[in-house]
């Protein structure tokens, strides 16, 4: 080994930059019917570096209250017209986290309208 090997050999690991201590990702569970406003949640929650746990709505109520109480989402994400769905999980005896309903998607009606000849 010559002197350059040894002199790097003894170098202090200190010299190192200090790696970012990152905050635990939580998870955000999404309660949305299939549709382009689910695909923006979803990489909404990507994009937040957040653990996506995605719901069926059509799954029974008592798997999604197991999923939701072993998962324990810090935010679930939903519409309004879910409301009775969600009504179903509490009585299940799962507690939900804050939610966060989303706003119906009304892209769709703009862009037939503007399609539809006059």
């Amino acid at each position: 080994m010559d002197a350059g090997g040894a002199a790097r050999l003894r170098r202090p690991r200190c010299r190192r930059p200090a790696r970012r201590r990152r905050a635990p990702r939580r998870p955000v569970a999404v309660y949305l019917d299939k549709s382009p406003e689910a695909v923006g949640a979803l990489l909404g929650v990507m994009m937040a570096d957040a653990i996506c746990v995605p719901l069926d709505p059509t799954g029974p109520a008592p798997r999604l209250a197991g999923i939701l109480k072993d998962c324990e989402p810090s935010m679930l994400v939903s519409s309004a017209n879910k409301a009775k769905r969600l009504e179903a999980l509490t009585a299940e005896g799962c507690e939900l986290p804050p939610v966060l309903v989303t706003a119906a998607c009304r892209w769709r009606c703009r862009r037939r309208r503007a399609a539809s000849p006059r």
